[in-house]
């Protein structure tokens, strides 16, 4: 009798070690990505997804349990892409704009956004047991929408496909040029230093908000980096930055955007700003960032995480 007392009570401390557990990997989960709730849903800025719900009430006229269920479903999802509509323009584009404000001045923004909320996909729907049906829909940030913003924002390139071209070719024969360099002239204790792989900005002691497309200044003024022809292909399909809720998870997407050793720095609202979604660097100048950085394309390749509040 006191075996089995005893096998019950280890039983019963090893379901709470393992309750314990459980909540503690739900709340690393939860501070695993940059939630920010807006209206009826939320916008997931490190996966770069925007969600949206909506909510419908079953038929109880219709005798057809199944039929009521799939007329609440799709009503749920109409209210689900309206609210998925508002929360695509309130999404910060630069400084204080929003996509909204491209909406009522670009026809094609327009259209864009309409494109993505119609192509937007359901990732959860939920019966209520009072009568209701809640749909969960999700679009991309990056994409179709940054590319059309980016368009938008940058000025068309002059000298069409053969200046594109030509462009291209002279910043792979720079590098090109660059490596030769370093395997030739190259000293041994240059070669023995670490380089950083990329960089990591900590906002998280700021109201500084997340954006499409931040400027990024650095201590005396000058544009470390933002939107411009150089980074629009990659800061359409990726973004311009990355986003983490703590410098800890910005480390943790080594592989993915700043590389195994991330130069580490904070950053601060820009001078004669209060709100915003741009940022100065507040110990570092450009050359010091270029410097132990080492490869600029780093810049130019949108290698760049930072880390803001996980509270909004």
């Amino acid at each position: 009798m006191k075996m089995k007392k005893s096998v019950l009570g280890i039983l019963f401390l090893a379901l709470i070690l393992a309750g314990v557990l459980s909540l503690g990997r739900v709340k690393a989960e939860d501070q695993a990505t940059l939630s920010e709730p807006v209206g009826e849903g939320w916008i997931d800025w490190t996966k770069g997804m925007i969600y949206a719900r909506g909510e419908a009430a079953l038929n109880a006229k219709e005798p057809n349990r199944a039929l009521a269920r799939v007329q609440a479903e799709r009503a749920a999802t109409v209210i689900a892409q309206r609210n998925l509509l508002e929360i695509i323009k309130g999404v910060r584009v630069e400084s204080e704009t929003t996509v909204e404000t491209f909406v009522l001045k670009s026809d094609r923004i327009k259209a864009t956004v309409t494109g993505v909320v119609r192509g937007s996909r359901p990732v959860k729907v939920e019966e209520d047991p009072s009568g209701s049906v809640r749909v969960t829909i999700t679009a991309p940030l990056w994409g179709d929408l940054s590319k059309s913003l980016l368009e938008e924002i940058l000025p068309a390139p002059s000298g069409g496909l053969l200046n594109s071209l030509t462009r291209r070719a002279r910043l792979g024969l720079a590098k090109a040029i660059r490596t030769m360099a370093s395997w030739v002239g190259g000293s041994r204790a240059q070669a023995a230093l670490p380089r950083n792989t990329g960089l990591v900005i900590d906002v998280t002691d700021t109201d500084i908000k997340p954006g499409l497309f931040p400027k990024i200044y650095d201590q005396e003024g000058h544009l470390i980096v933002g939107p411009s022809p150089d980074n629009q292909r990659i800061a359409a399909s990726i973004g311009l930055v990355g986003y983490a809720p703590s410098v800890a998870m910005a480390n943790k997407d080594d592989l993915k955007r700043v590389g195994v050793l991330p130069l580490v720095t904070r950053g601060a609202v820009p001078v004669g700003q209060h709100t915003g979604i741009d940022i100065t660097v507040k110990d570092l100048t450009l050359n010091k960032i270029k410097s132990a950085l080492q490869d600029p394309n780093i810049l130019k390749e949108c290698k760049i995480t930072v880390a803001y509040k996980v509270t909004f």
